[in-house]
């Protein structure tokens, strides 16, 4: 199993510690939200990581990891990033947000799944969001799931009904998930070079709910967290203890 960790971010919303930083070096209880990202994935027996990076990338010097470097950072979006890996992906892959802690049992979850694409959805999420946001409806996106399958990912919603769960950043994906997922990406890339460069990972889900394979989501009630702020900074403080179990272990 191999994970790919998408750190190419800048971290804006999290100066002035990402003044010379990147986002996924940010400090959490001692060590960085990358190496917790790391040491999760190890002791589940995932040894092959790669970390996708951008902003200040001389400074993730790990080791025993394999970095990819997305020279257009500061001029692409996830997907992009994702595919500056495309000749080193495995035929069964995770994909996880480089900005985003969760319990090594949650990653368990998702690589039981069998289905060919699967994100993991915390259905507990409004009480979370209504501390990290006055209005959770300012950064909340839309989930509608049916018959098991996901058909709207990443959209604005206009009303809380329309978001059943919510999609936390980590996907996994299988050899015939792995081809729909390339080929999705392809085909938009010689459509829309633009777009394609510069489209979000919730982006590339919604067109491939369209297909027949579909989106599968893996269904969790918390046990994560986001810093994608210095409020988020804080309040992942608050609850590391709960979400990082056994934390001497890793």
């Amino acid at each position: 199993m191999q994970l790919i960790i998408l750190a190419a971010g800048m971290g804006t919303r999290l100066m002035p510690i990402t003044k010379g930083l990147p986002k996924c070096l940010v400090p959490i209880n001692g060590k960085s939200i990358l190496q917790w990202q790391i040491n999760i994935a190890r002791s589940i027996g995932i040894d092959n990581i790669v970390v996708i990076t951008g902003f200040q990338n001389e400074a993730i010097n790990l080791p025993e990891i394999t970095t990819v470097h997305n020279h257009e950072f500061a001029s692409s979006n996830m997907v992009y990033s994702l595919f500056c890996a495309e000749e080193i992906m495995e035929t069964e892959f995770i994909v996880s947000y480089g900005d985003i802690l969760y319990s090594p049992n949650v990653l368990e979850k998702l690589i039981e799944s069998k289905q060919p694409i699967s994100v993991v959805v915390d259905d507990g999420w409004q009480e979370y969001w209504r501390e990290r946001f006055e209005n959770p409806l300012d950064d909340a996106e839309s989930l509608k799931i049916n018959n098991g399958k996901i058909y709207s990912i990443g959209q604005k919603p206009n009303d809380i009904n329309e978001i059943e769960s919510q999609y936390i950043g980590l996907i996994h994906v299988n050899s015939s998930g792995k081809t729909k997922l390339v080929n999705a990406y392809k085909t938009l890339y010689e459509v829309d070079q633009y777009q394609a460069k510069h489209m979000y990972m919730t982006d590339l889900l919604q067109i491939l709910t369209q297909d027949p394979v579909g989106i599968s989501p893996v269904h969790i009630n918390r046990n994560w967290l986001e810093i994608d702020s210095l409020n988020d900074l804080k309040i992942a403080e608050k609850y590391f203890d709960s979400v990082i179990t056994n934390e001497k272990s890793l």
